[in-house]
């Protein structure tokens, strides 16, 4: 059943403004007061008649234009045991949220960012977002599920060295980096946190891969410096061959492949490689040389592959 009385109480007012030759706006439609006749509403419809010199019909709109939408992401979406990732959201046409799941139950800003707890035990958690309109009734939730590893089930290789950098950032497996498996997929796009003062490495399996690839690191806003990357079978390894480490300062490649392309970082196949990632002054390679405004520093990784 329609409420007619806020309709009726609207159009008195129109009539009103109608009759000192003021505009009647309704529903972003101006009509000149001097053209307005009269004002009535259809009972069955619901709709505003009014008669003009012209002769046109307003109708009232159908519902609030926009419903409630939510985006919520985590950065990085795979972490290590006890390490933490950032949950970062947004939400149109809401006036409240509150999240729940693995995040603690409460209420939530409309958009924010927010680093959660260390994670605890291995497993797959999910937090989820929940935005009303206090006006409309609306409501829409949005979810995220993070994966967390326990390194122990994953050993580096015995021969690795330890790392000269001491790391403070998370590490990430490929499949949870990009949805797909090493090395698809074939030309993409992702931010990445490493530690100010450490690094990072996505470890993946070469396989069957057969063809060449390349990796890009570029600068964000927050995270300027010099961006170093290098592919090693262990993580942490910035001491490898020429081809196989980069530093970018503007827009270099580091090329690698699993046929032996000329020129290109030559990977074994069937062997696990790690992409590290850090920020270099290029004088002190024990230390990382990020200026961050953020606490934490940012890259964007590009990388892209050509099946051969």
């Amino acid at each position: 059943m329609r409420n007619l009385n806020g309709l009726k109480w609207l159009c008195a007012l129109a009539l009103i403004s109608a009759a000192a030759n003021a505009d009647v706006i309704i529903d972003n439609q101006t009509i000149l007061g001097a053209d307005v006749q009269s004002i009535s509403i259809g009972p069955a419809s619901g709709n505003i008649f009014i008669v003009t010199t012209p002769g046109y019909i307003v109708k009232k709109s159908a519902s609030t234009p926009g419903g409630v939408t939510v985006t919520l992401t985590a950065s990085p979406l795979s972490i290590n045991i006890g390490q933490s990732v950032t949950l970062t959201w947004s939400s149109t046409n809401a006036t409240s949220c509150l999240s729940s799941g693995t995040w603690s139950a409460g209420k939530r800003r409309t958009t924010g960012s927010r680093e959660v707890p260390p994670l605890s035990s291995a497993g797959k958690y999910t937090f989820i977002l929940t935005c009303s309109n206090s006006t409309t009734g609306e409501s829409n939730s949005g979810t995220v599920t993070v994966t967390v590893i326990d390194p122990s089930t994953n050993p580096v290789p015995s021969n690795c060295k330890a790392p000269s950098l001491r790391q403070t950032a998370t590490s990430q497996n490929w499949d949870s980096l990009w949805g797909v498996a090493f090395p698809l997929p074939r030309l993409a796009v992702k931010r990445m946190d490493v530690g100010s003062s450490g690094y990072n490495y996505i470890k993946f399996n070469t396989g069957n891969t057969n063809g060449a690839g390349s990796f890009l690191l570029m600068e964000t806003t927050t995270s300027p410096g010099l961006r170093r990357g290098a592919l090693s079978e262990c993580p942490g390894d910035f001491d490898v061959a020429p081809e196989c480490k980069q530093t970018w300062g503007l827009s270099e490649f580091l090329s690698y492949s699993t046929n032996g392309t000329t020129g290109t970082c030559q990977l074994k196949k069937g062997t696990d490689y790690y992409f590290n990632v850090t920020f270099t002054d290029e004088q002190d390679t024990s230390k990382s040389k990020c200026r961050t405004t953020v606490g934490k520093c940012l890259v964007e990784i590009r990388t892209g592959f050509t099946e051969q």
